[in-house]
């Protein structure tokens, strides 16, 4: 009798790092059933071969223009809420790649799932786009942030300089300025 095939983890890659030195990808296990368990976000060191755990639960990351800042996307929990109301399901969190540490986290997007994730995304600036808990377009930094687009979004791109954002809706592009630091 044929034992049954247990499935392997789930990975999708996610950003290299500026430098090219590594790279971060989202893995999942999945059950016989497949259910997703839990999602963690794993940096992967290229000259060493070897990785680690950025996060858990976590995916969706994007590294910062010079390498020192990792963003991504986590379940918001009662001991680490995203905001003051500690009602959000999801944070955007931003962690600085030397010490390990996490600088600061956020509120949004709406949920924590599992799947292509467009955003976080960090400005040449060092500015993060974001999607906020209501599903608009938000820009942070460790102490503001403000909305730039409400309503949904299905692609973007950012301007080679930082300034401008082209969103793709349903029926149109939409060019958006963004504001100055």
């Amino acid at each position: 009798m044929e034992e049954p095939v247990r499935p392997g983890p789930w990975q999708s890659f996610d950003a290299w790092a500026p430098d090219s030195s590594a790279f971060l990808y989202s893995e999942a296990e999945i059950d016989g059933s497949g259910a997703v368990a839990s999602v963690s976000l794993l940096r992967y060191d290229v000259v060493t071969r070897s990785d680690r755990v950025v996060a858990t639960p976590g995916r969706g990351g994007t590294w910062s223009a010079d390498g020192s800042l990792i963003a991504y996307v986590t379940e918001a929990t009662e001991e680490r809420p995203c905001g003051e109301a500690g009602a959000e399901q999801a944070c955007t969190a931003v962690l600085d790649v030397a010490s390990g540490e996490e600088q600061y986290r956020f509120a949004g997007p709406p949920a924590f799932e599992v799947g292509e994730a467009r955003l976080p995304e960090f400005l040449p600036d060092g500015r993060l786009l974001y999607i906020t808990p209501e599903g608009n377009l938000g820009l942070a930094d460790a102490v503001n942030s403000t909305v730039l687009h409400e309503g949904g979004a299905n692609e973007l791109g950012v301007s080679p300089d930082g300034r401008m954002l082209l969103i793709r809706e349903v029926q149109r592009l939409l060019v958006v300025p963004i504001p100055e630091p």
